[in-house]
């Protein structure tokens, strides 16, 4: 994929290409780099199986189609640059994930804005600001480590966590001993 798409890597070349529609070799490389099946890329881009035969007969994606296979090739680049190889990002983005409301993040990103929500959260993981704090179930090598947080950063940049386990939910009344139980940690030192 990475051949194939370094003429599509400045926005630029890409905004371009996506006006006038992508060609079918871009969403092959996606699939083929992402080793997924047609039937999660067609959920993911939310681009029915029928349309992607008949493109792949065409040879080129419409402009909206295009928007939306770019959407996930800059995810996946992002996440390949954040978890440090392809292996690692195609896992993430299956993944199942509390602070996209326990969706993947190929689900969570089949609109606009979710997209931009896990854009977001792969820079947040990206520059430690929460980083995943269980990551393949166990802790990740890339958590936070954070000295002091109030609950409003919690409600402010983990909004999926927030609302499927808002603080009023758990026992704990401050910051630390929330995450453990909603994380199911140990009280640091203890484990």
């Amino acid at each position: 994929m990475q051949a194939l798409l370094e003429a599509y890597r400045d926005r630029i070349s890409a905004i371009k290409a996506v006006k006038e529609g992508l060609p079918v070799e871009v969403y092959m490389a996606l699939k083929t780099e992402m080793g997924v099946s047609d039937k999660v890329l067609f959920q993911a881009l939310k681009i029915s199986e029928r349309t992607i035969r008949r493109r792949k007969r065409e040879g080129r994606f419409k402009r909206n189609e295009s928007e939306r296979i770019m959407r996930l090739v800059r995810l996946h680049d992002l996440a390949e640059s954040v978890f440090e190889g392809s292996d690692n990002a195609v896992r993430w983005l299956q993944q199942k994930n509390l602070a996209l409301g326990l969706e993947t993040p190929l689900e969570y990103a089949s609109t606009e804005l979710g997209g931009r929500e896990v854009e977001e959260l792969l820079y947040r993981i990206e520059y430690n600001l929460f980083a995943e704090l269980i990551y393949g179930g166990k802790r990740s090598d890339r958590a936070a480590v954070i000295s002091h947080i109030e609950f409003s950063w919690i409600e402010r940049f983990c909004p999926q966590l927030w609302y499927h386990r808002p603080p009023a939910s758990v026992s704990a009344c401050s910051v630390s001993p929330y995450l453990n139980e909603v994380f199911k940690l140990e009280p640091f030192g203890k484990g």
